[in-house]
């Protein structure tokens, strides 16, 4: 078995602890700690392994093959495989997919059981696993589920049918083997996002899409996009032949051999004929793609303005243009009343009350009793002016006057 990828553990190259490894268990009442060390190394083991080679189901059989070890296979693999069933690690196939079909097909065809079984059989405390039982890693599984189905829908299968191999050659990265992808496609067949059948003596897949229903337009469309690619395809590998040809005349040429030129000539014409043919029919598929698009535009911009009406004559099925009138003057009269309102509220109120006469006398007399009772205001201090001269001490007899900034 390919195990591409897998890196053993560093113990791998010690012998001696390998013997010991590889030996069948002894009895765990003898030394129980030791037996579950030599446990938890082969379950951690199977585990990784089944998580890096992207195995997600196996049997005994297989494990002996990838943990092969200088023509030595280890002898206690049953002894752990009953265990791993036992804790919940792992589940046999035919229980977990409980489909005596399905199963029966996926071992006669995929399964190559081994004709000669050298191991021996010894007591170890635990129920032998057999040895071609099919044990299922869910979590491995589910891994590879999830992957698969992401590039189907990635792949965007619009036919109701597609071929198994087609599945495949796609999904091929995904899985170790066809054997491993057989085992994805059965857990997504028991998911309901899938059914494997046989149509016209071909295994074909039919995707059941819960939450998305394709149009024919929208079908139409991802099968021109899946042709383009495909003939993309080809015209890259017809390109690459042409200019194989044509290196192949040219070194012919130059060595001499005219006929050979002449042959890789003719070889390079025959191949730029179909490439011509096949750049013909990618500018259709184009075409076709571009008239499909504006058919959809038009299709949008049509439903629009649909939908913008049916929306109108509900939002004025109950309007009437006579009701409407009615309202409207209304409307104006209300506001004509409300305008009155406003200019009789703002206009200036006029007293008659004769009593606010003699108050506004009285009011005016008390004004002019209290501007003669205000003292009158002192007059200005009027200050000499700033004298011009610099200040300079008094002179004495016969000594001149010395400005006092230059003692």
């Amino acid at each position: 078995m390919d195990n591409a990828g897998f890196k053993y553990p560093v113990c791998w190259d010690d012998d001696v602890r390998m013997c010991a490894l590889f030996n069948e268990f002894r009895p765990k009442d003898a030394n129980p700690e030791g037996w579950h060390d030599k446990m938890d190394f082969w379950v951690a083991l199977i585990l990784q392994w089944s998580k890096e080679t992207k195995t997600p189901v196996f049997s005994a059989f297989d494990l002996a093959t990838a943990f092969e070890r200088k023509r030595s296979q280890p002898a206690c693999l049953q002894t752990v495989l009953a265990y791993m069933k036992k804790s919940g690690d792992l589940v046999p196939a035919q229980e977990h997919f409980a489909r005596d079909g399905w199963f029966k097909w996926g071992f006669d065809v995929l399964v190559k059981k081994p004709l000669v079984w050298i191991w021996n059989f010894s007591g170890a405390g635990e129920p032998l696993a057999t040895l071609s039982e099919e044990l299922v890693n869910i979590d491995v599984l589910k891994s590879l589920q999830k992957q698969v189905l992401a590039r189907c829908e990635q792949e965007k299968f619009a036919e109701d049918v597609v071929l198994y191999s087609q599945v495949w050659r796609v999904c091929k990265d995904i899985c170790k083997d066809e054997k491993s992808f057989a085992y994805v496609l059965r857990g997504l067949e028991k998911a309901k996002f899938l059914r494997v059948f046989v149509e016209d003596v071909k295994k074909v897949v039919s995707f059941l899409h819960k939450d998305v229903v394709l149009s024919e337009h929208e079908k139409a469309l991802l099968k021109l996009q899946k042709a383009k690619g495909e003939l993309n395809l080809k015209v890259e590998q017809l390109q690459e032949q042409v200019d194989k040809c044509t290196q192949e005349a040219v070194q012919a040429k130059q060595q001499g051999m005219q006929n050979k030129a002449l042959y890789a000539l003719k070889k390079r014409r025959r191949i730029q004929a179909v490439l011509d043919k096949q750049f013909a029919m990618l500018d259709n598929i184009h075409s076709l793609e571009m008239n499909l698009a504006d058919k959809k535009d038009i299709q949008i911009i049509y439903d629009g303005y649909k939908t913008a009406a049916a929306a109108l004559k509900t939002a004025h099925a109950d309007v009437d243009i006579n009701t409407i009138d009615d309202i409207v003057t209304d409307i104006h009269d209300t506001l004509e009343d409300q305008n009155e309102i406003s200019r009789v509220v703002s206009s200036t109120l006029i007293s008659t009350d004769p009593e606010m006469d003699e108050l506004e006398e009285e009011l005016n007399h008390i004004l002019e009793m209290s501007e003669l009772e205000e003292p009158a205001q002192e007059a200005d201090v009027v200050f000499p002016d700033v004298p011009a001269e610099a200040p300079c001490t008094p002179n004495k007899a016969g000594q001149e006057k010395v400005p006092v900034y230059e003692k």
